[in-house]
């Protein structure tokens, strides 16, 4: 089981220790899910495939990809914060945050157009007609497939062939075919909604974007205090990074917190094939 180091707690606030053991059982829940779950990817929709399973099929792949995504974000958190790598450990800290408000978003999104099938079926209709699986498919595809990568030419080209297309796109956007992927979602899109019930959150992620960007806040990750003298480099001791990167588990915590509730939603849409099929 992965632990914040004896030095890390030892040189924190006492306060801070109960967010490291937060940390800490979350780690080791999450990371005995991923071992025991082993999910295939489902293909496309096809009509002579059982709706419900198939709609089931992809919402425990999606579960899966989360979990997995969250046992190696917080490993990392936990390795690059013993390391003294505090830029690296601010990097997944941002990360947390967007990928929660990304599943956040999905789920909330997903349990809508749910709620529209199931009021369909009451209604004495059919739930699967074309409009709602484009909605349900559409939002699936989006939340599993969405990218401004063209990730297609990149695994079908050669390097120099990716390169020149790319930038033959960039060059003119208009006329540029289209890709084979849906557009993901900007950031500030998916957090919008997490931020109007959690005001903090804004606070959250403008502290974990300053600790990743250029600015002041990645420079003072690199800093310790010697002799009286601020130093960076060699073996300065990155004090004043180490005291940041501890304050970080304090902010992850209340973010994990929504984690957490949202893969226990998510894992409840992973079911809905078999709920919807009794």
């Amino acid at each position: 089981m992965k632990k914040f180091s004896q030095s890390i707690r030892r040189d924190c606030h006492p306060n801070l220790r109960e967010y490291m053991d937060t940390i800490e059982g979350l780690y080791s829940h999450i990371a005995d899910i991923h071992v025991k779950n082993v999910t295939s990817c489902p293909t496309d929709f096809h009509s002579d495939v059982n709706p419900y399973k198939t709609i089931g099929d992809f919402f425990s792949f999606i579960y899966a990809q989360y979990v997995g995504k969250y046992k190696e974000l917080l490993e990392a958190v936990i390795d690059n914060t013993n390391s003294g790598n505090y830029i690296v450990s601010s990097m997944v800290g941002r990360s947390i945050v967007e990928t929660t408000a990304a599943l956040r978003y999905y789920n909330t999104e997903c349990r809508k157009s749910i709620e529209g099938i199931a009021e369909l079926e009451k209604a004495g209709k059919s739930p699967f007609d074309a409009e709602t699986m484009s909605e349900l498919m559409g939002l699936i595809n989006q939340h599993m497939k969405g990218s401004k990568f063209d990730w297609s030419t990149f695994f079908s080209t050669d390097t120099r062939t990716f390169v020149d297309n790319l930038i033959k796109r960039e060059a003119d956007k208009k006329n540029a075919p289209p890709v084979e992927y849906p557009e993901s979602l900007r950031i500030k899109r998916i957090l919008a909604p997490w931020e109007a019930e959690m005001p903090e959150l804004r606070f959250i992620y403008a502290f974990f974007s300053d600790l990743v960007h250029p600015n002041l806040g990645s420079n003072l990750l690199l800093i310790g205090v010697k002799d009286g003298k601020i130093q960076i480099g060699g073996d300065a001791n990155k004090s004043v990074g180490k005291r940041i990167a501890t304050e970080c588990v304090r902010f992850l915590t209340p973010v994990l917190k929504e984690a957490s509730k949202q893969l226990v939603q998510a894992k409840l849409l992973s079911h809905l094939g078999q709920v919807l099929n009794s």
